[in-house]
């Protein structure tokens, strides 16, 4: 069984307390995190996206032969990943038979339904087809979290 199985056990402590500990969840974060950064230099700490980030990888090869599918174009990244299970942008990376794997939202769609306009975006682009002009133009959008606007008809 995975690791994040447990993550509820650690949400329910955290934010529900218990009789074991006398201090409040705040003091708790302020002792544990004042112990992890005592003897560190601000400027060697790295941020979580380049501890952690992703590849979009071309499905045809998906992720295979990278030293050729990445200087090609085939693969878009690295991409901080934004988020774990127990945070708003949901998402996840765990090593499977010797591979990274990961999941985490895509597509995202807005809509307001007491009229004909929605907004969306997905990542990578509207062709599938590497040398299109279309494969990965929507990347950046995404990335920046800006939509298209759709009005219905």
């Amino acid at each position: 069984m995975k690791v994040s199985a447990f993550f509820h056990y650690f949400d329910n402590l955290i934010f529900n307390g218990t009789p074991f500990i006398k201090e409040t969840r705040e003091q708790v974060f302020q002792r544990v995190i004042g112990k992890l950064l005592a003897d560190k230099d601000a400027q060697s700490l790295r941020s979580w996206g380049n501890v952690r980030s992703v590849y979009m990888n071309n499905l045809f090869f998906a992720g295979q032969m990278s030293y050729i599918t990445r200087p090609l174009g085939f693969d878009y990244g690295p991409i901080p990943f934004v988020g774990s299970r127990t945070s708003i942008c949901q998402g996840d990376m765990w090593e499977e038979e010797g591979r990274i794997e990961s999941f985490a939202p895509s597509w995202r769609f807005i809509s307001d339904m007491t009229n004909d306009t929605f907004y969306s975006i997905l990542p990578g682009g509207p062709s599938g087809r590497r040398f299109s002009g279309l494969y990965n133009n929507e990347v950046d959008k995404w990335l920046n979290v800006e939509y298209k606007e759709i009005v219905a008809k």
